[in-house]
């Protein structure tokens, strides 16, 4: 499958998030989530922001280490400096990652999620935000040049790297976009929130213990075989 490349979006995120109404609407929708992929804890929960100041909630109890990256001039600042698709960790040593709304701001989603998916331990997780490309905020957004992906494509490229999708759903207020008569869809189909969100888990295949063949039955000595 041909990787995804989408154009350099960072700044045209930034320019929309600049306003006050639209960074609130995104915090609004993720704080609905956000604690759904704290389970378990671990050693490392690595947190990938759209902007260097965007709120996160204080690094949890649960685990050891954290870290917090957001882009800038087209690489990752923050506790290090990276490509935007190469995380310099080991491979299985992060047990939780979060994608707060970064997928439109990187050239290449599916580099950065095979990236993610290498990164994690087995049993870590991966939360997931984006926008919603459905939704009626995309009247405001779209006009700054911002692309984003359908949860649908996502949940394919999570899938293909092996991770098994254990949660996913819309975020935001429902909208009734002024001046059309029509009524929203039904609400298991949220086709007019602003964003959507999923947590993904790395199952690590447990080792299937050999079976010992049966001893075969053997008369002893002086025992006449019936």
């Amino acid at each position: 499958m041909p990787a995804l490349q989408l154009p350099r979006q960072a700044d045209a995120l930034n320019r929309w998030l600049a306003d006050a109404q639209a960074r609130r609407l995104l915090l609004d929708a993720q704080a609905a989530w956000i604690e759904r992929g704290a389970d378990g804890g671990g050693q490392v929960w690595l947190r990938l922001l759209p902007e260097a100041d965007w709120p996160v909630p204080a690094p949890s109890a649960c685990f050891a280490d954290s870290w917090t990256l957001a882009p800038e001039a087209s690489r990752w600042q923050g506790a290090w400096r990276s490509d935007l698709h190469a995380l310099p960790v080991a491979s299985a040593a992060v047990s939780r990652i979060d994608l707060r709304f970064v997928l439109e701001s990187v050239p290449s989603p599916e580099r950065l999620l095979s990236e993610c998916a290498r990164a994690l331990r087995p049993d870590g997780r991966l939360l997931v935000f984006g926008l919603n490309p459905w939704g009626v905020a995309r009247l405001r957004w779209a006009r700054h040049g911002i692309r984003a992906l359908p949860c649908a494509t996502v949940l394919g490229l999570l899938r293909g790297e092996g991770l098994d999708v254990v949660g996913q759903r819309t975020l935001g207020p429902r909208w009734r976009p002024a001046g059309l008569d029509v009524a929203p869809g039904p609400p298991g189909l949220d086709w007019g929130r602003v964003a959507w969100a999923v947590l993904a888990v790395r199952r690590e295949a447990g080792l299937t213990p050999l079976r010992r063949p049966a001893a075969a039955w053997r008369a002893s000595p002086g025992v006449p075989a019936a």
